[in-house]
């Protein structure tokens, strides 16, 4: 379960919530001295004196006010606390560790990178997304060597296990087959020369996660 997240707002709020106590407590020292000085003034014969009790109260009442603020101080940090850590699991819940990514490359048979393009566009793509692989983008190379004869892409799966299990899939599909495999291994038809294909795994401060 998510730990409940305290934004700071909330702790700004709580901070502020604490402010009226410690007003009140330095508006109470200033009342005993003020009263203190009047007491002096009305009477000489009272200078040096302290009514019986008034120490002892004006202690306790400190005690009693630093305590309050002290709790405020304390719930505020925890509270602060608890909103860090409920943000940083809520960030791991939508990130899971399992994802994983495949980066392939093809260089096309001299001149015919449009074409696989389009097959891509018109057909392969859909075909993906039919065994629930996630299209996470498509590329031409625009520097490096065979500039003109590359095609990129990247696909996204929940795991490597879901990954080997959508191709097994897809090999299965008949209209993949009539298409893709079938083009791929005429020699009239064929679009592909070589295949560079990697499974890659992001790093955890990458914003694709």
């Amino acid at each position: 379960m998510r730990a409940p997240c305290y934004s700071l707002p909330l702790v700004r709020s709580l901070t502020r919530a604490a402010e009226p106590f410690a007003m009140h407590r330095e508006a109470f020292i200033r009342s005993q001295e003020t009263g203190g000085r009047r007491s002096r003034r009305a009477s000489p014969a009272s200078v040096g004196r302290i009514r019986p009790g008034t120490r002892a109260e004006m202690s306790t009442t400190m005690r009693e006010w630093e305590g309050t603020m002290l709790k405020w101080k304390i719930l505020a940090l925890v509270g602060f606390s608890f909103g860090v850590l409920g943000t940083g699991w809520g960030v791991a819940a939508q990130r899971p560790d399992s994802r994983v990514f495949e980066l392939l490359m093809y260089k096309t048979v001299a001149g015919k990178r449009t074409e696989l393009s389009d097959r891509f566009r018109d057909h392969t793509a859909a075909m993906f997304e039919q065994v629930g692989m996630e299209n996470i983008g498509y590329f031409t190379s625009a520097t490096g060597p065979d500039t003109e004869d590359t095609f990129i892409y990247i696909l996204g799966y929940p795991s490597l296990d879901a990954r080997n299990e959508m191709w097994r899939t897809l090999g299965q599909n008949e209209e993949f087959q009539r298409l893709i495999v079938a083009a791929e291994n005429s020699e009239g038809r064929k679009l592909v020369d070589t295949i560079d294909a990697r499974m890659i795994v992001p790093t955890e401060y990458s914003a694709l996660r």
